[in-house]
């Protein structure tokens, strides 16, 4: 059987722990170890200081005139089913205990503890330790360890010590079984990355009243396997007691918190079967709650305990009682808009990128060297600023990439931090880049943006004056104005940044203000498809270089009936454009259709001093 244990039933890391929660399943009885000790022959001298802050139980016995050989066919089988390696009959033995009862043990060679003294303590930092299979290992602090006179003989709760091992000449083991403070029992064993089977159980706490059955029954076997005789009485040191505790359980209150009612002769027989020897008393249950159960500590526990051997499978099926909340709460974040910009971004052929928040001066561009936030304290140079902009970033990701991919488009949404004056702001930002696309076919993608998110009032105002951006270049680049206030830009990178970053093409880049455009978003109303058919005509014109095609499109499309208006060809100064005229309320009349034709002429030409191409 394989099992995965949840960290708060230790109890279950044990083949007796299993037979216990099997027999409270099946109704059934175990059937313990017997259990049988003989009287000491003698009494060897031991002296154990111990610190009650690491080892909350202490409990040993020492066996004399033992015989180290391998173990019994029986005891070698088991320990190979559980992936165990069979070493002797001692070693063997407290394995197999361990495993049992769910309680490490550590045998020592008797006769190797210099003074026959047992000192508990913690490190200092530094030591060097030799581990029962050979490896070394320099102590971290504060792990717990133990000392004989001279040295340093176990990393308790995780490893033996080499200089203290059993072997082939041992003729006197002391056996000892604690109970370890967890916490400090995981610190070491991850400093170490040391992990045994001990720590495992030590790490998620043991049964501090089963230490003495778990040392009897080891030096049970080891009498019977080994020989000898017991040289000592049971050191069991402790600084209280460890005995069961009571709780009481309502029935109320069982099934208010559970939602059913289960019969009270049901709900005893369960807790009887999980071993709390239950007395009933008018409408509660007094139960006996057992040292090796530490997670029972509350009547909540014991309801949980109820439902689960109950079976939840056996609840009825029902809707919740309470009204779904209608109300956002506090800290609600709508990602919507954001997952519909990124499917946007990747249909037009984008990858999304994730780059690190952190970055290093290399990637802190003019534009932003006065306003990037410097760490006090970076782990390395590489991640010393708060990223002021994406676009450093993507034009990295380019560099790394450009060497097996000619065509990039890249993309990333995500927040970067920004020194003020007197403060610092952070704000999500989008940015995107590419370097196979010209700037109207780039231009157009952030165009399908907002065009999705329903935002009409953009403008793009041209940036002529390289002192405006030292990232951007003279030419192809402008400000993006939403409401007449700057978003973002979008343009060509400077040739000298395409060097800096040793790109091969120079890309075009975008650079918006997500959160500023997200609060412009709307959603689209359905309307009826119009009966009436539109008129489709195209008109050209010779325009002056320096008028921008967007402010024509937008002059024609201030004259009523005019639905739409495509830029359909671009020949030097000539622009051809595809209007399409139609009314929701009638059909269009040559006569009509002429005059708002008209009007679009006059009006390109007084605003433009374009002419219309005969």
């Amino acid at each position: 059987m394989e099992l995965e244990i949840t960290p708060n039933r230790p109890d279950l890391l044990s083949v007796i722990g299993i037979a216990r929660e099997i027999a409270a399943i099946t109704g059934k009885k175990i059937k313990y170890p017997n259990i049988l000790l003989s009287e000491k022959k003698e009494n060897l001298p031991l002296t154990v200081n111990i610190n009650f802050d690491l080892f909350s139980r202490y409990s040993g016995l020492i066996i004399k005139d033992i015989n180290i050989a391998p173990s019994p066919a029986w005891l070698q089988r088991r320990l190979i089913l559980i992936g165990l390696r069979p070493i002797n009959n001692v070693v063997d033995i407290t394995n197999y205990v361990m495993y049992e009862l769910g309680l490490p043990l550590h045998a020592f060679d008797y006769d190797k503890i210099a003074g026959h003294q047992i000192n508990v303590m913690l490190s200092s930092g530094g030591e060097d330790f030799t581990s029962v299979d050979e490896i070394s290992y320099q102590l971290p602090k504060n792990a717990i360890i133990i000392k004989d006179k001279d040295k340093l003989i176990d990393l308790a709760g995780i490893k033996g010590g080499l200089n203290s091992a059993i072997s082939q000449t041992t003729k006197t083991v002391y056996v000892h079984v604690t109970v370890d403070q967890p916490v400090l029992i995981r610190k070491a064993s991850q400093a170490l990355s040391l992990r045994s089977d001990a720590s495992a159980i030590y790490e998620r706490g043991v049964d501090p009243g089963g230490t003495v059955t778990a040392l009897k029954r080891a030096a049970q076997l080891i009498l019977e396997t080994a020989g000898g005789n017991l040289a000592s009485d049971i050191i069991d040191l402790k600084k209280k007691e460890f005995l069961p505790w009571n709780l009481t359980l309502s029935f109320a209150k069982s099934e208010r918190i559970l939602g059913i009612k289960i019969a009270e002769n049901e709900v005893v027989n369960i807790l009887s079967n999980l071993n709390l020897s239950p007395q009933v008393n008018q409408n509660t249950i007094r139960v006996t709650v057992p040292t090796y159960r530490q997670d029972l500590k509350i009547e909540e526990d014991l309801i949980e305990e109820v439902a689960r051997i109950y079976g939840y499978n056996r609840f009825p099926k029902t809707l919740p009682q309470t009204p779904p909340p209608v109300n956002q709460i506090a800290y609600f974040k709508n990602y919507s808009v954001e997952f519909m910009v990124k499917n946007l971004l990747m249909a037009a052929g984008f990858t999304e990128l994730s780059s690190y928040s952190l970055v290093s001066s290399d990637l802190i561009t003019a534009d932003h060297n006065k306003t990037a936030l410097r760490i006090l304290n970076p782990v390395s140079g590489e991640y010393e600023y708060l990223r002021s902009s994406l676009i450093p970033n993507l034009l990295n990701a380019i560099r790394q990439n450009q060497a097996n991919i000619d065509k990039i488009d890249l993309f990333e949404l995500g927040k970067i931090y920004r020194k003020n004056d007197n403060s610092s702001s952070e704000q999500l930002s989008l940015a995107f880049v590419t370097n196979n696309k010209t700037f109207a076919e780039f231009k157009g993608v952030t165009e399908l943006i907002f065009n999705r998110m329903n935002i009409d009032n953009i403008d793009y105002i041209p940036l002529n004056n390289n002192s405006l951006s030292t990232i951007y270049s003279e030419t192809e680049t402008a400000e993006i104005l939403l409401d007449n206030k700057s978003i973002g830009r979008i343009g060509k990178i400077k040739s000298s940044i395409a060097q800096q970053f040793a790109l091969k093409k120079i890309p075009y880049a975008l650079e918006i203000d997500f959160n500023s455009v997200s609060q412009f978003l709307s959603y689209s109303k359905y309307t009826a498809v119009p009966i009436y058919p539109p008129y489709i005509e195209d008109l050209s014109f010779i325009v002056p270089s320096k008028v921008l095609i967007g402010n024509l499109i937008k002059s024609i499309k201030k004259e009523k009936y005019v639905k739409r208006v495509d830029l359909l060809d671009k020949f030097e100064n000539n622009l051809t454009f595809r209007i399409i005229y139609q009314s929701k309320d009638k059909n269009l009349t040559a006569q009509e259709i002429k005059s708002v034709r008209n009007k679009i002429i006059s009006a390109i030409h007084s605003e433009f001093k374009a002419k219309l191409k005969a």
